[in-house]
């Protein structure tokens, strides 16, 4: 699941939701909800979501 993916891919960088919020050039309460599952992201995020975690936008809309 990509909140999964997220929360890995943030421990394992040593980032704080805020930092990471910060790469995606989102707010960090908004990051927060996808982390958590409340929320999905949409098209352009996923997009940023894919470059940061370096997959295919194919890949991140399936573990959506």
């Amino acid at each position: 699941m990509l909140e999964n993916e997220l929360k890995e891919y943030r421990i394992n960088h040593n980032l704080t939701q805020k930092q990471m919020a910060k790469k995606l050039r989102t707010s960090q309460s908004y990051y927060s909800a996808i982390e958590k599952g409340r929320l999905k992201p949409g098209f352009v995020l996923i997009n940023r979501i894919g470059r940061v975690l370096k997959k295919d936008v194919s890949e991140i809309r399936n573990l959506l």
